[in-house]
């Protein structure tokens, strides 16, 4: 079964929302010193570095964007609406205006890792594609290992516990088997 994730941050108020297929599942609350300085390296799957299997993604993701901005509830849902029907929110454009410009990288995963509106290309290991829910989709192997790695930009730099800025990361994930999975980190 495939989700959509949205995560809306606000490094100001410490506060993260958790949106799954386009209904809020609640605020959550983080002290400064955990989130204050975000530099994320996307679709990383593994966990810091962790190499026990349990923490690597078993699954597929596709659709993987990161905004510079908290979306509103209506993008998130004309988001999670578009793509759970298999319909490619970029390029395609809803009745309503939709901040595409405010999309810093996006991951397609169409037989690749590339970055297709910015230059945060990944470095995928142990990736393979196969036809998702909106075109190709990256699939994970915990067994392997499989991430994609993205280098550390100043555009995925989010805060630094002075200058914080609100940001949100969408995507879609369809699991092969349920854990604790670390699907980004830093």
């Amino acid at each position: 079964t495939w989700f959509n994730i949205e995560i809306d941050v606000d490094l100001n108020t410490n506060t993260w929302e958790v949106i799954l297929d386009g209904v809020s599942l609640g605020d959550y609350t983080a002290v400064v010193g955990q989130i204050a300085s975000i530099d994320i390296f996307p679709v990383n799957a593994s966990n810091g570095g962790n190499n026990n299997s349990s923490f690597y993604v078993d699954g597929d993701m596709d659709c993987v964007r990161f905004w510079d901005k908290e979306l509103t509830s209506g993008e998130v849902l004309s988001i999670a609406t578009a793509e759970l029907n298999g319909i490619d929110m970029n390029p395609y454009i809803p009745a309503t205006p939709f901040p595409l410009s405010n999309i810093i990288s996006e991951y397609k995963f169409q037989n690749n890792t590339l970055d297709t509106v910015g230059s945060n290309d990944g470095i995928p290991k142990d990736i393979t594609y196969v036809a998702g829910l909106v075109g190709q989709t990256a699939v994970f192997d915990k067994n392997s290992g499989s991430n994609v790695k993205i280098p550390d930009s100043d555009n995925l730099s989010f805060g630094d516990g002075v200058t914080d800025v609100p940001f949100s990361v969408s995507f879609l994930i369809n699991y092969d088997s349920i854990g604790n999975y670390t699907i980004f980190s830093k």
